[in-house]
């Protein structure tokens, strides 16, 4: 590993612990300023945005290994225009989105909703996640990836000042109305760093984007289809059970408390993308370089790495828990039970195999792998869940049942990969599409 890849990985680690400070500390802080039941509505919103962010039809995985094919290969001049289509449909989808719930909020919303500006102004601040993963992919394929991690450093340090400043001013609005503008900064800086390294001559010339995305899709529309699927399997496996459980038990103690267990979800997969994304250079190169032995190896690294840090957090949790629950959650800290620990634990270990397969197989461009993996494993939880809840189980019963079914999906997408990875006759121009 060179020394920019060591600095990269340090801020991502960096950037992967304030993420996952940043979303416990706005719990805590959110939960004590508003109550626990009117924070399942901002809980709800952002598993919404996450939705949005999967109507990218998974652009971002396609152009990313498109793009790093390129610059390893054959050059990055053709790809500028896709780059530039793609980014400016992820700002499209953000826009709109913003304006179709702006307007439910002033005419269709309930009133203890549409009564808070507070929420939109958040919800705007979660859709500037969505353009966010396609400037990733474009930085991180052309080798730009510590620049962008220290721009995303400073926007995080920014989002803690604005939580430090919700204890002393008592108005959301107020505060993601300043969260808004520090993402303003952000894009700014990052599309700075993306003109640094090769991809010029964005325009918002209307003529322009649209001639860029059609020669995106007209270049990669098999795999921008496989992508798509594998992109709204996933984001179903991970977000359904908010709008789930907010229908059969209403939009509070039970969506707050998945809430709890998706954030120690989360936690396990930004530290493993910590590792991923720092060794994919590596990983990438191995595998189109044909270096069989090199690329397992860099794989196995990247998951005794995670495994450690994911060991630490459930040590914490373990030997934390009532401390750390109290903080969250205050006086409701009770209603935490045993078996939402059994189930962070399983699903946090299972996913530092899972999602390093996942990074691997879907950098290299084998989307039609990556979907028919995440759409099983989304059929996998449908079928467990109706299981489940027609045998009137219980919100632990469910958690547990999640948590398992999560193990399997690892098992199957950590055997594809080694599949793949050990395969010596896939070479990269066997790969449809490119």
């Amino acid at each position: 590993m060179n020394s920019k890849s060591i600095y990269y990985v340090a801020f991502r680690l960096i950037n992967t612990v304030l993420g996952v400070l940043w979303g416990f500390v706005l719990m805590a802080v959110m939960v004590r300023a508003i109550g626990l039941e009117q924070y399942a509505y901002y809980v709800l919103i952002g598993a919404v945005g996450i939705y949005i962010a999967s109507a990218d039809l998974g652009i971002s995985n396609v152009l990313y290994a498109r793009l790093r094919y390129g610059y390893l290969g054959d050059g990055i001049v053709s790809l500028i225009a896709p780059a530039r289509g793609a980014i400016v449909i992820y700002i499209v989808v953000s826009a709109t989105a913003a304006l179709c719930y702006a307007g439910y909020l002033l005419v269709g919303a309930p009133t203890e909703v549409g009564s808070s500006a507070g929420l939109f102004l958040f919800f705007v601040a979660t859709l500037a996640n969505v353009p966010w993963i396609v400037v990733r992919s474009a930085v991180a394929a052309i080798d730009r990836h510590l620049e962008f991690e220290i721009v995303d450093f400073g926007r995080r340090v920014g989002q803690f000042l604005c939580v430090v400043l919700l204890l002393w001013i008592e108005r959301p609005a107020a505060i993601f109305l300043l969260l808004d503008v520090i993402w303003l900064v952000a894009y700014t800086l990052a599309f700075h760093s993306m003109r640094a390294g090769g991809l010029t001559g964005f325009s918002l010339a209307p003529t322009r984007l649209l001639a860029d995305f059609r020669a995106f899709v007209a270049s990669f529309g098999e795999m921008i289809l496989h992508s798509s699927m594998f992109a709204l399997s996933e984001a179903f496996s991970y977000n359904y059970p908010y709008f789930l459980l907010s229908v059969i038990w209403g939009p509070g103690a039970e969506v707050v408390l998945f809430d709890v267990f998706h954030k120690f979800l989360r936690a396990a997969i930004v530290t493993n993308q910590a590792f991923s994304m720092g060794l994919l250079p590596q990983t990438t190169r191995h595998h189109f370089a044909g270096q069989r032995a090199a690329l397992l190896w860099t794989l196995l690294t990247v998951v005794g790495l995670s495994l450690l840090g994911i060991m630490a957090m459930n040590a914490v949790l373990f030997f934390g828990h009532d401390r750390l629950f109290g903080v969250l959650l205050h006086e409701r800290a009770g209603l935490v039970s045993a078996a939402m620990f059994a189930a962070i634990a399983l699903v946090s270990f299972a996913n530092a195999v899972q999602n390093t397969a996942g990074s691997y197989i879907v950098s290299i461009g084998k989307m039609h792998l990556a979907k028919t993996l995440a759409l099983t494993l989304a059929g996998c939880f449908a079928f467990a869940t109706a299981v489940v809840l027609a045998a009137g189980g219980s919100f632990d019963a469910f958690l547990l049942v999640y948590a398992v079914v999560y193990v399997g999906g690892a098992i199957a997408w950590s055997w594809k990969a080694l599949a793949v990875a050990v395969d010596e006759t896939d070479l990269p121009q066997k790969i449809p599409g490119w």
